[in-house]
């Protein structure tokens, strides 16, 4: 599981409203709409190339974008 930080990251850059940063980034605005009101949602029908356009786009990496749940992973991980 993991969440994308759209909001959280856009507002620290300066972004006040999802429509601008639709606008620069290119990406849909009801994909950012979405993300940026329901974070714990944003995996559902998101790609890697969103994330990627976003992440280039507010000039941080996808590392800073993105959320992380290992725990949920970790037994699947040590299985392997």
């Amino acid at each position: 599981m993991f969440r994308v930080k759209v909001r959280e990251v856009a507002e620290a850059k300066g972004y006040k409203t999802p429509g601008r940063l639709a606008r620069e980034s290119r990406v849909s605005y009801a994909t950012i709409h979405r993300l940026w009101n329901e974070p714990d949602k944003s995996e559902e029908g998101l790609t890697l190339g969103v994330i990627f356009r976003l992440a280039q786009t507010l000039g941080v990496s996808i590392s800073e974008l993105v959320e992380t749940d290992l725990g949920q992973w970790a037994p699947a991980l040590m299985a392997a």
